[in-house]
């Protein structure tokens, strides 16, 4: 299932508005509609802490291919970054 169709799907069920939620998490409301409209998607602890908030498991996405690459890519940026600090 796409990321975007999950967040909208899940703040529905919770009945709160886009405002409510961003509000929440200290998300901007413009952030939280870009991800619900497929636009952009949230870096990894942050889409942590939505799953979190509206108890999803993050294996719910897997089949967002596109997604996918993007936290593959993230991971190796946060693995690369460290790597760094540690020399």
């Amino acid at each position: 299932m796409k990321l975007s169709e999950v967040l909208v799907s899940e703040r529905h069920k919770v009945g709160k508005t886009q405002q409510n939620v961003a509000g929440d998490l200290f998300l901007t409301r413009q952030s939280l509609s870009n991800w619900e409209n497929g636009k952009n998607f949230p870096n990894i602890p942050t889409l942590i802490k939505l799953s979190n908030y509206y108890v999803f498991s993050l294996d719910t996405i897997k089949g967002d291919e596109y997604l996918m690459k993007q936290v593959k890519k993230d991971y190796e940026l946060i693995n690369l970054k460290k790597a760094k600090n540690i020399r």
